[in-house]
């Protein structure tokens, strides 16, 4: 019973992840510092926004195609939201492959300041 209400769904399985994700950053962030605490308690948050849609999702839709239609397009969007904030996080860096070096690389950071 405690299973299927972690596992039930994919949107579920997927903030169960995140909350354990969180957790383990927030474990290993405080061991070293409190200044990461915020961005940990927003991943936290958002695993606990995801088991919220989730039960809105089953509350609403009533059938069980568009129950699945609708976890598929939230765990899209999600995916989508995660993609852009990777993109736009990462802009200024830029990985350069020399020519002449053989399975080298250089990793310019960009660091504004």
């Amino acid at each position: 019973m405690i299973i299927k209400r972690l596992w039930g769904s994919p949107i579920k399985i997927f903030s169960f992840l995140i909350i354990c994700y969180g957790l383990l950053a927030l474990i290993v962030t405080i061991s070293y510092s409190e200044s990461a605490f915020p961005f940990t308690s927003l991943i936290l948050g958002s695993g606990i926004a995801f088991y919220i849609a989730d039960y809105l999702i089953h509350r609403y839709c009533k059938k069980k195609s568009s129950y699945r239609l609708s976890q598929a397009i939230v765990l899209l969007l999600i995916a989508f939201s995660i993609f852009l904030t990777y993109r736009f996080k990462n802009k200024g860096t830029t990985i350069i492959f020399p020519g002449e070096g053989k399975n080298e690389a250089v990793i310019v950071f960009g660091i504004q300041g």
